[in-house]
């Protein structure tokens, strides 16, 4: 039988009906046939006149939406007076345009961004949700913030309805005819009902007259099709393909000699009227010479998750030409294909790189369609219009580019920190406080430290931790087995992987912090600590770092004025090493917490003649668990009090513990007014209990006879201990902690003060 030229351009049909008859021949035994009858029971669709509905069939946007605006509202549905609503409803009228134009105006679709509704396209399980949640103005979920994709809150609320339960979750699928009516049954909305009416008689199907109750007659039989009273011809030709493509910004930047996966340039793909296939691209350098770099590889998204990863194809060099050919990417109809070019840069490969496309040939994007195979010819570049052929096929909008600057290896500045550093008292078995702090600064491309090498520990301390400043989280743990070559309290950390990696033109700080060993684990009492950063450049190396963007180590300092990707330390710019020394330390086995004011009298209280206990001090010992020979406990061995008498005259001073009143030991002041140095020694071999149990603490206080001077005016009277928490300023305390004597303390305040007594 003669094909019409409908057919000829591919005539897909769906027949809806208004009236039932038999379930349909082709669904008994389909896994969604009870969806299907209920729409044919409804007359919403209606087979061929063998009975065959075709249930497997894809079904595209005009045929959805007709059986979608007919179940949600009936004849009502065709009710509008436009129907050249949309931009490619021009020509003869065809039978959908009433259909769309009329759901238009209901609020369920709205188009292409182009302006066109494109009846003939696939319709898939997104559009097709959203439709049906417009069409009966199901309610969307609530969102503080915009969602990250537009068909979210529809598919929100297909799964509030289970009909994920029948349909994959794949937002993208294209349905089918029997999936179509599994949406709109299993989204429980409510459906049309459409009234029957009697034939207008019998008409011969196949002889392409429309007659009797045929609505067409497309003049053949073919393809399971007949001539129902409604019967609805889509044609579905396959129209000419098309390529839309924009250059984006990479993002200018710098990258160093040796770097990999280098991106120069991006740009993103639109097919349009069918699936593209993308088969070759050409650029050129615009800068600089292609030579610079290597292995160029054009990336694309293959996942949609807008990172081009998967490789379409490497790039061949040919003069100031880069020819990316035989490929194969497939660009959908209507999605955005993200492409970009990655290179590695080569070694001595100094200078600047920028690539664009090579807008001067022809032919510098090749594509064809997918379903008709047809070359994608002419291109308009920039919107310049089309040069050569009457209609190009490619658009193509070009940028300025990204410019690359290839660098030299990276350099890394290590110097010491500019955060305050004092000598400390490390306890056993405790953590210090930071004693060591350095600054990294990473100049050419992002560095990774591989190794730490510190010297100048004890052998009291267990491991070195290093940590970023401001943070609680250990980078790294330095032990003298992690060491190449081991040495007496050099300690060491090593990761080929790096241990922290420092951005290209940033710094970061650093601290180091002791752990230490218990007297039982092998720590000892007066051990020193200065912790210290090499200026070797050959043996005893403090750092080793690697180039992440050149995959190369980085060498040691050469020690002369140029930087030229190297190690550099205790300089900020080029030049000789210079070794980072911490603050000296002592290693103890007890130590005093704090002091303090132990006088229950405020500032201000009057001053008494004879005997008083004006200066009252409580000493604190911190908590240890180091338990050789007994629990370490602090003593003190002597003490300098400085005095402040104004117009009082002062003798006899003695010194008691407070839970011992009666139990005193003389002390010997240097005058008896004015300031006057009083030292309180050999504590230790006094009656006076001066033993402080760790954890614990005893209040001392020092008594003199007070003698006020008569008319002389006001009067005061003050006693303080000074010159602490300095190493290099001692001797106001001397103390031990049962095993190694002290002359320091390791307080964060230089002086405590007792009460001041004053009369006016």
């Amino acid at each position: 039988m003669h094909r019409s030229l409908l057919v000829s351009l591919g005539i897909v049909s769906i027949l809806l009906a208004v009236s039932a008859h038999a379930a349909f021949s082709d669904t008994q035994g389909h896994p969604f046939a009870s969806q299907v009858e209920t729409l044919r029971v409804k007359g919403l669709v209606r087979g061929y006149s063998s009975s065959v509905f075709g249930p497997d069939r894809q079904i595209n946007r005009a045929e959805f939406l007709k059986i979608l605006t007919l179940a949600a509202f009936g004849d009502a549905a065709l009710e509008t007076d436009n129907v050249r609503c949309f931009a490619d409803f021009v020509g003869p009228e065809q039978w959908y345009w009433v259909t769309a134009c009329a759901a238009k105006e209901k609020g369920i679709l709205t188009g292409y961004p182009d302006g066109t509704f494109r009846g003939e396209t696939k319709v898939n399980l997104v559009e097709a949700i959203a439709m049906t949640a417009r069409a009966w103005q199901l309610p969307l979920p609530v969102y503080i913030r915009a969602p990250d994709h537009w068909y979210e809150p529809y598919v929100i609320v297909a799964a509030e309805r289970g009909l994920f339960a029948f349909l994959p979750q794949y937002y993208g699928h294209i349905l089918t005819r029997a999936e179509a009516a599994v949406l709109l049954v299993e989204m429980n909305v409510p459906l049309q009902t459409i009234e029957s009416t009697e034939p207008a008689g019998p008409g011969v199907c196949g002889n392409e007259i429309v007659e009797g109750d045929e609505q067409c007659d497309d003049g053949n039989l073919r393809d399971g099709d007949g001539c129902s009273k409604i019967c609805i011809s889509v044609p579905e030709p396959v129209r000419h393909g098309a390529l839309k493509i924009e250059q984006q910004s990479s993002g200018s930047g710098s990258f160093t000699e040796g770097g990999k996966n280098i991106p120069l340039l991006r740009f993103a793909a639109v097919a349009g009227r069918q699936d593209v296939r993308l088969s070759g691209v050409l650029f050129t350098a615009l800068q600089g010479n292609l030579l610079r770099g290597t292995r160029y590889r054009l990336l694309y998204d293959a996942n949609g998750d807008e990172v081009p990863e998967k490789l379409a194809g490497n790039g061949t060099i040919d003069g100031s030409l880069l020819t990316f050919s035989a490929l194969n990417v497939e660009i959908p109809d209507g999605h955005l294909v993200l492409f970009e070019i990655v290179a590695d840069v080569g070694v001595s490969a100094t200078g600047t790189l920028r690539i664009g496309f090579a807008t001067d040939h022809s032919r510098y994007v090749e594509a064809v369609g997918v379903e008709d195979g047809r070359d994608l010819g002419g291109i308009e570049t920039n919107a310049g219009g089309c040069t050569g052929p009457s209609i190009c096929w490619i658009s193509v909008t070009t940028t300025a580019g990204s410019t690359v600057d290839i660098e030299g290896e990276g350099t890394l500045y290590i110097t010491e920190s500019n955060t305050p550093m004092k000598s400390r008292l490390l306890l056993l078995g405790k953590e210090s406080v930071p004693l060591l702090g350095f600054e990294v600064r990473a100049e050419k491309e992002d560095i990774a430290l591989t190794a730490v090498n510190v010297g100048g520990g004890a052998g009291s301390i267990r491991i070195l931790r290093l940590f970023e400043e401001g943070s609680s989280v250990v980078l790294a743990e330095l032990t003298p087995l992690s060491c190449v070559v081991e040495a007496a309290g050099k300690f060491c950390a090593r990761s080929a992987g790096g241990i922290v990696t420092i951005p290209r033109g940033s710094e970061k700080k650093f601290l180091l912090r002791a752990l230490l060993k218990g007297d039982t684990e092998g720590g000892v009492s007066g051990e020193t600590v200065a912790l210290t950063i090499s200026a070797n450049t050959t043996t005893d190396i403090a750092f080793e770092a690697r180039g992440l963007g050149s995959s190369r180590d980085l060498p040691q300092n050469d020690n002369d004025a140029i930087e030229d990707g190297e190690i550099i330390l205790g300089r900020d710019t080029a030049g000789a090493n210079i070794a980072i020394v911490g603050e000296t330390n002592q290693v103890v086995g007890a130590k005093i917490e704090s002091i303090s004011n132990a006088n229950a009298d405020p500032d201000n209280t009057s001053i008494s003649g004879g005997t008083q206990a004006f200066g009252q001090f409580r000493f604190r010992a911190m908590a240890n668990q180091n338990s050789k020979n007994g629990l370490n406990d602090v003593t003190l061995t002597d003490l300098v009090f400085s005095v402040s008498a104004v117009n009082v005259t002062l003798s006899d001073f003695k010194i008691y513990n407070k839970l011992e009143p009666s139990v005193k030991l003389s002390c010997t002041g240097n005058g008896t007014t004015g300031s006057i140095t009083v030292t309180c020694s050999n504590l230790e071999d006094s009656a006076v209990s001066t033993v402080i149990e760790q954890g614990a603490f005893i209040d001392l206080a020092l008594e003199a006879s007070v003698t006020l001077s008569s008319g002389a005016g006001s009067q005061s009277l003050q006693a303080s201990l000074n010159q602490l928490g300095d190493r290099g300023n001692p001797g106001t305390i001397e103390w031990e902690d049962d095993v190694f004597p002290f002359d320091w303390v390791d307080l964060d305040v230089t002086q405590v003060k007792s009460t001041l007594y004053r009369n006016p």
